[in-house]
C-alpha cells in the first residue's frame, strides 16, 4: 500500500477488497456485531478497522449518537463541541462500564450520562487496556466528511428557504448534478457531497433566474452575509479534505483544519442574528475540529489510507460486478448456494484469479 500505487489498484481500494463473509439481511446492531465477531478471532491477527460511526460506537459499547457523550474518542458534548473531553482508553471504557451495571442494579432509571455512555460490553479485541481509542480506530474519513459538507449543504438551504429562494437554488443544484439521494433524500451522498464543493465558486456568480443571464442580473444568492461565510468555510473544509483525506499528508494540515474551525466557529452567532436559527455541531463536526489533527500528528499519512471508503463501496459494485449475475429470489432453494458463488467470484476477480 503506497500513494504511488496505480489508481485503481491501491491494496485498499474497493478493486483489492475481499468479503470474508456475507450476512443477508443483517441489521447493525449489537447482538448482530458480537456473533459476528466471535467466528473471526480478531485478537489473533494485526488489523485497522474501519467502519463508521454507528458501528464504531456499537463496537465499542457506546450508545447511539444521540447520547450525551456519544464521542468514541472523548468523553465531550456537543454543547462544547469544539473542545475535547477525557480522553477515553480501553481501560475507562471498560471501568465506567462497570460502574453503570453496578449503578443500575441499585436504580434502573440511572442516566447514562453519568459513565460517559458506556452501556454495553466493550467488543474490540483489546491487546493493550491503556490504549487510547483514537491509537487504535482512525477516524473515519468518509463519514466525517459526508457529514462537515452536509451540515454547510443544509445551511445553505436553510438560508435559500428564508430568503424565498429555494426553488431556484433546487434546479442549480440539478443543473451542476448534485443529487440528494439514497436512504436519507435530505442528504448528499459522498459523490455528491464532491461535487458540490466544487462548485463553491460557480453558486457564488450564479444567477438568479439562470445561467443565460446578463452579468448584471441578481445573484441567485442572497445578499447574506451568512452565505458568505457558509461558502468560505466549505471551501476551507475543501482544503481540509485535499490535505488530510488524500493519501499524501500536507504540509499545511494544521493549519487547514484551524481555518476551517475558526470558520465554522462563526457561523452559529451569524446565522442566529439574520434570520433567527441556530446552528449545532454533530459528532463528525467534532471528531474533525477536535480528533483529526491529534492522529495526523501521530501518524504523518492521510487518512485514504485507512478509509471505510473501499468497504462502503463492496455493496454496489459487488451486486454489479457479481451478485447480478448469479442473483435468485430469497426464497429460492439455491439462494445460499448463489450467494456463495457470488462472493467467491467477487473476491477472486480482486485477486486477480478468476473462477
Amino acid at each position: 500500500m503506497s500513494a504511488g500505487e496505480e489508481k485503481g489498484e491501491r491494496n485498499t481500494g474497493v478493486n483489492r477488497t475481499l468479503i470474508l463473509a456475507h450476512g443477508q439481511n443483517w441489521q447493525e446492531r449489537y447482538f448482530n456485531l458480537r456473533k459476528m465477531l466471535e467466528v473471526l478471532n480478531l485478537e489473533q491477527v494485526d488489523f485497522c478497522l474501519a467502519a463508521d460511526l454507528k458501528l464504531l460506537n456499537l463496537l465499542l459499547g457506546l450508545s447511539n449518537h444521540g447520547g450525551t457523550h456519544a464521542c468514541l474518542y472523548c468523553t465531550g458534548t456537543l454543547k462544547n463541541a469544539t473542545e475535547a473531553g477525557q480522553t477515553r482508553t480501553f481501560a475507562t471504557i471498560l471501568q465506567q462500564h462497570q460502574a453503570y451495571l453496578d449503578a443500575v442494579k441499585e436504580d434502573h432509571k440511572t442516566a447514562q450520562s453519568q459513565f460517559h455512555n458506556c452501556v454495553r460490553s466493550c467488543l474490540y479485541p483489546i491487546t493493550n487496556p491503556e490504549a487510547t481509542i483514537l491509537s487504535a480506530i482512525p477516524p473515519p474519513q468518509l463519514h466525517i466528511f459526508i457529514g462537515a459538507v452536509n451540515k454547510l449543504f443544509n445551511l445553505v438551504k436553510m438560508l435559500m428557504v428564508h430568503y424565498g429562494r429555494f426553488e431556484e437554488f433546487d434546479k442549480w443544484c440539478s443543473t451542476n448534478s448534485i443529487t440528494r439521494r439514497g436512504y436519507d433524500t435530505n442528504q448528499l451522498d459522498g459523490n455528491n457531497c464532491r461535487a458540490f464543493m466544487k462548485s463553491v465558486d460557480k453558486l457564488k456568480t450564479a444567477k438568479l433566474k439562470g445561467k443565460d443571464e446578463p452579468p448584471e442580473a441578481e445573484n441567485l444568492l442572497p445578499p447574506s452575509p451568512s452565505c458568505l461565510l457558509i461558502l468560505d468555510t466549505l471551501q476551507a473544509l475543501q482544503s481540509v479534505v485535499k490535505g488530510t483525506m488524500s493519501h499524501v499528508l500536507a504540509s499545511s494540515y494544521k493549519q487547514d483544519i484551524g481555518r476551517y474551525a475558526e470558520l465554522r466557529a462563526q457561523l452559529p452567532p451569524l446565522v442566529k442574528s439574520e434570520c433567527g436559527s441556530g446552528v449545532t455541531y454533530s459528532w463528525k463536526e467534532h471528531i474533525l475540529i477536535v480528533h483529526l489533527e491529534s492522529w495526523l500528528d501521530d501518524h504523518q499519512i492521510g487518512l485514504a489510507s485507512v478509509s471505510e471508503q473501499a468497504s462502503e463501496s463492496v455493496h454496489h459494485f459487488h451486486e454489479v460486478r457479481s451478485w447480478s449475475h448469479y442473483k435468485v429470489p430469497e426464497g429460492h432453494s439455491k439462494f445460499m448456494q448463489r450467494v456463495t458463488a457470488s462472493v467467491v467470484k467477487f473476491s477472486s476477480l480482486n485477486t486477480g484469479f478468476t473462477t
